[in-house]
C-alpha cells in the first residue's frame, strides 16, 4: 500500500506540452509532508496527539517536531459551514469536511514510512499518504511570430478560433464576471495585466512566475493596442489563489478560498495536474492526470460547483486515455473519470492551433494531451501568444511569448470563452449559467475535433454559436410575402393566388406544391413577425 500511495499523490503544474523540453525535478520534498483524513468522529489533530502520547518513542519524537496545517487552511468555520451546507442543499451529497483533513509537515530526517504505517492501522483513519508536492513545468518553445497574428485563437470559428473578436463586436468583454486562477505564482506587476487580488498567503514558486502570467494574459490582458489582448479583457474582479503556501502544497485549499471569495457564476481556472497510476517517473510528464484523481481535491471541485462556480481545469499532459481500466481501480475506490462519478467540471484537452503548428492539423489532438470520454472540450495546446516567458520581448514585467503550450495554454482559452458567455447570459437571461449548462453549450455548439479516432478531446468552443444556443434567434417569418413585418390577410391573398402551384415562396414545407399543409404552416405564423 505504501508504494501505491507514493505513486499517486505527487503533483505538478500543468505546463507546456513539450514533455521532453526540460527535465522535471521531482525531488523537491524538503521537508516531507503527509496527508491525513479521519472519519469525522475524531479530529485528525486529536488523533495524532493520542498516537503521540500512546506510542513508542520513535513515533513520539517524529510528531513532537511536526507542524500541522488543517485542510482549507485560512478559511474560518462559518465560511466552511456555509460552503458545505450549500453543497448538501443543492446536491444532497454529504461532502467530506476539510476540517478533518490535516497536512503533517515532518522534519527532513523523519522516518515517514513508519508514521504512515502506524496511522494506517489506527481506527478512524480513512486516508493517509505522502502529500502532494509541486514539480517544474517545461518551458515553452521559442517563437518570433507577431503578437497579434499569433493570437489566432481570438479569430472567428471560420478562421480556426473561438470567435472572441466577433463577440467583442457585439459588446461582450467578460465585464462583471469574476475569475480566479489557481496555480503557483504570477507577475503581479506585469505591464499588460490588470489588478489581481491574491487569496491567502504570499504565493511561492520554485519555478518562476511566467506560467501564471501567461495564463492570465490569454484571459484578461489589456485591450490597449500593445502586446496581447485577453479574451475577456473587460473583466476586473480578478483573483489568484496560490497552491503553495508556507511549505504546504494544497490545491483543495485554494479551491475553497476561491469559492468563498467570489459570487455564484464566477469562473475558477485550475492550472494543475497530478500523478496517476501510470506515471512514468522518467523526467517527462507521461502519466500525469487531472487533479480530480486525488480524492480531497475532487471534493473541493464538487463543493465549488455546488456553490455556483464554473470550474475549468486542465486535462493534463500525460498522454493518457482516461477511459483506461487503470482509472477504475484502487485510489481508495475513488474513480472520478467514470461517468457516474463526473464532478461536473469542464476538463480541457490540448488541440493543435490553426492553421497548423508543429506539423499538426488544426483541432487534432496533440500527442501529449490526456484524452477520453471525460475530456469535454479543447483549446489551443501549442503556439499560443500571451504575456510572460519573454521569447518575443524579454523586458522585465513586460515580457511576451508566442510559444505557450500544453493543456496549460488550452484551458484559459476555454475559461475566457466561459466568461464571455456568462456575461451574455446575465444580460439576456437575467441569471448566471450553471457549470453543467455551460459545459453542454460548449460541447453542443463547438467546432468539432479533427481526427477524433486519435483520442477524444472534444470540440473547440465557438462563442458565437454558443450565444445563439443561450438566446436562440427568432424563427424566420417566411409567410410575410409582402415584407411589411406581419403575416395577415394581404399575405393570405398572395398565397391563394399560388395555391396548387409550385416554385413560389408559399411552398413553406418544401414538398414542391403549395397545398393545405402550407396553408396550415402559414396560419401558425399569423400576426407580427418575431423581432
Amino acid at each position: 500500500m505504501r508504494k501505491n500511495l507514493v505513486s499517486l499523490v505527487a503533483f505538478a503544474l500543468a505546463g507546456s506540452g513539450l514533455a521532453t523540453a526540460t527535465p522535471i525535478d521531482l525531488d523537491v520534498r524538503e521537508p516531507t509532508t503527509i496527508f491525513l483524513r479521519t472519519d469525522g468522529v475524531v479530529r485528525p489533530d486529536v488523533l495524532l496527539d493520542q498516537v503521540r502520547r500512546a506510542d513508542e518513542p520513535g513515533i513520539r519524537a517524529i510528531l513532537d517536531r511536526a507542524r500541522f496545517t488543517r485542510g482549507a487552511a485560512g478559511l474560518d468555520d462559518a465560511t466552511l459551514d456555509r460552503l458545505l451546507t450549500n453543497e448538501r442543499l443543492r446536491t444532497g451529497r454529504i461532502a467530506p469536511d476539510p476540517r478533518f483533513d490535516l497536512y503533517v509537515t515532518l522534519p527532513a530526517d523523519a522516518k515517514t514510512a513508519d508514521l504512515i504505517a502506524r496511522l494506517e492501522s489506527t481506527d478512524g483513519v480513512l486516508m493517509v499518504g505522502e502529500a502532494p508536492t509541486p514539480v517544474a513545468p517545461p518551458s515553452p518553445a521559442a517563437s518570433t511570430a507577431d503578437y497579434e497574428n499569433s493570437q489566432r485563437y481570438l479569430n472567428a470559428s471560420s478562421a480556426g478560433g473561438i470567435g472572441a473578436k466577433d463577440a467583442w463586436a457585439l459588446g461582450l468583454s467578460g465585464a462583471g464576471v469574476s475569475m480566479c486562477d489557481i496555480e503557483y505564482d504570477f507577475d503581479d506587476a506585469h505591464c499588460d495585466l490588470p489588478a489581481i487580488t491574491v487569496l491567502g498567503g504570499t504565493p511561492q514558486s520554485p519555478y518562476g512566475n511566467s506560467h501564471g502570467t501567461a495564463v492570465f494574459g490569454e484571459m484578461v490582458s489589456f485591450d490597449d493596442g500593445v502586446g496581447t489582448t485577453g479574451i475577456a479583457f473587460g473583466a476586473d474582479d480578478l483573483y489568484f489563489a496560490p497552491t503553495y503556501i508556507d511549505s504546504v502544497y494544497d490545491i483543495g485549499a485554494a479551491v475553497y478560498r476561491a469559492t468563498a471569495a467570489m459570487p455564484a457564476g464566477s469562473v475558477i481556472v485550475l492550472e494543475v495536474q497530478i500523478r496517476g497510476p501510470n506515471y512514468a517517473d522518467d523526467g517527462t510528464q507521461d502519466g500525469l492526470v487531472p487533479m480530480e484523481w486525488w480524492p480531497a481535491y475532487y471534493d473541493s471541485v464538487m463543493n465549488a460547483i455546488a456553490n455556483g462556480m464554473i470550474v475549468v481545469q486542465a486535462a493534463g499532459n500525460g498522454a493518457e486515455n482516461l477511459d483506461d481500466p487503470a482509472y477504475a481501480t484502487g485510489n481508495w475506490n475513488h474513480h472520478p473519470f467514470l461517468p457516474e462519478n463526473d464532478s461536473g467540471s469542464i476538463i480541457v484537452g490540448a488541440g493543435a492551433a490553426w492553421p497548423s503548428c508543429w506539423g499538426y492539423a488544426a483541432r487534432t489532438m496533440l500527442y501529449f494531451s490526456n484524452h477520453g470520454s471525460r475530456v469535454n472540450v479543447q483549446g489551443y495546446g501549442n503556439c499560443v501568444a500571451t504575456t510572460g516567458y519573454g521569447d518575443l520581448d524579454g523586458t522585465a514585467s513586460c515580457d511576451f511569448t508566442a510559444g505557450f503550450s500544453g493543456t496549460s495554454s488550452a484551458t484559459p482559452i476555454v475559461a475566457g470563452a466561459c466568461m464571455l458567455l456568462q456575461e451574455f447570459a446575465r444580460d439576456t437571461l437575467g441569471r448566471s449559467l450553471e457549470c453543467a449548462e455551460l459545459r453542454e453549450i460548449l460541447i453542443s455548439t463547438g467546432t468539432p475535433q479533427a481526427s477524433p479516432s486519435d483520442g477524444h478531446i472534444g470540440p473547440l468552443p465557438d462563442v458565437i454559436a454558443a450565444l445563439d444556443a443561450i438566446d436562440p434567434p427568432p424563427p424566420p417569418c417566411t409567410a410575410d410575402f409582402t415584407g411589411d413585418g406581419r403575416v395577415d390577410g394581404a399575405d393570405l391573398g398572395v398565397m391563394m393566388t399560388w395555391f396548387g402551384s409550385g416554385g413560389f415562396p408559399g411552398d413553406l414545407d418544401g414538398n414542391g406544391t403549395i397545398d393545405g399543409a402550407d396553408l396550415g404552416a402559414f396560419l401558425i405564423q399569423w400576426g407580427p413577425c418575431p423581432e
